[in-house]
């Protein structure tokens, strides 16, 4: 048996061609676990983000037992809350939320006279992190509550 001159380079061709099939489709496949991987890392981002919100909105907006998830100014008059009015005792007394896939490193108020008072503070290692800042009322003052929210 023996291999022809156009044998020999149709069969050449054809490696080469299907070489670079499978280079194209393994550059396709990278292509989409790289693209798959940041859009994993986008989510868990924006769930932290979405945390963040949640969590000083509540703190500004309802008024519960735990301090860090709502310390707004109940008005017992007309039976509610005040909405972005804190009570400034309550807040002093916040402390962070229990074991998750979060933790408030930082929970702080800073005053227009640029004080600042921090009440929770974290030294745990900082892994992925968002701030949110939020003016509220605390009596007549305007000031600037700082949260910063961490991945565990």
């Amino acid at each position: 048996m023996s291999i022809t001159d156009k044998g020999f380079v149709f069969s050449v061709d054809l490696v080469l061609t299907a070489i670079m099939i499978f280079l194209m489709l393994f550059l396709i496949t990278a292509s989409f676990s790289a693209k798959s991987s940041q859009t994993v890392a986008g989510m868990k981002r924006f769930q932290l983000e979405k945390n963040a919100v949640f969590i000083v909105d509540s703190l500004v907006k309802n008024s519960v037992e735990t301090p860090l998830l709502g310390a707004a100014l109940f008005d017992g008059e007309k039976h509610r809350v005040k909405s972005n009015e804190l009570e400034h005792n309550q807040l002093k007394r916040a402390v962070p939320v229990g074991p998750g896939e979060f933790f408030v490193q930082r929970l702080s108020i800073k005053w227009k006279n640029g004080e600042k008072e921090t009440i929770i503070w974290a030294e745990q290692g900082e892994k992925n992190c968002i701030a949110l800042d939020r003016i509220a009322l605390i009596g007549d003052e305007s000031v600037l509550v700082e949260l910063a929210l961490c991945e565990k």
